[in-house]
């Protein structure tokens, strides 16, 4: 799996009606309510999807591109910070059958778990891993937190973050 470097998702009530920047920590607990109360009561899914990825040079210039379908599952869990299990069924790479030895690690670039990402933040307890930055976007109707991932962190349980990990939230009305 490669690193995940930034994930970004809409959250509508965490700020409605805010037109000054709400604090930092009354915006932090906001969205883990909000998530807390989405994990609960979103279904497991099911859904097909189109993965095109692409290594690009210096210049902008496609230098590999993999085309991918496949089947991708939700499947809810009981674990509380992992609410979601990500299941994929690969159907065709570039048009055609996969090999048994396939792996979506092998693509130029290819997220994992993101869609779980977008259900929230997962690990609350790593709060403390995170420098945070929050600006406000379109005439403050929009909110954009910025989670950048500590250089020392000093809590153990931000060791399973990779390096240079970041999370871009953006909550709205």
């Amino acid at each position: 799996m490669k690193p995940l470097f930034a994930l970004a998702i809409l959250i509508l009530p965490a700020v409605a009606g805010c037109q000054q920047l709400p604090s930092l920590d009354v915006l932090l607990q906001r969205l883990d309510a909000y998530a807390k109360q989405y994990q609960a009561t979103l279904p497991s899914l099911s859904c097909d999807e189109a993965i095109t990825s692409q290594a690009v040079n210096e210049k902008g210039k496609v230098t590999r591109e993999v085309k991918v379908q496949s089947t991708l599952r939700e499947v809810r869990a009981d674990d509380p910070y992992n609410p979601f299990l990500e299941k994929r069924e690969v159907k065709t790479v570039n048009g055609r059958r996969p090999r048994r030895t396939f792996q979506l690690s092998s693509l130029p670039f290819f997220v994992e778990g993101g869609f779980a990402g977008l259900v929230g933040f997962k690990r609350w307890e790593q709060r403390e891993c995170f420098d945070y930055r929050l600006t406000s976007v379109d005439s403050g109707q929009t909110v954009q937190l910025e989670m950048t991932l500590k250089a020392k962190p000093s809590s153990s349980s931000c060791a399973k973050l990779p390096d240079g990990f970041r999370r871009t939230v953006f909550a709205g009305r």
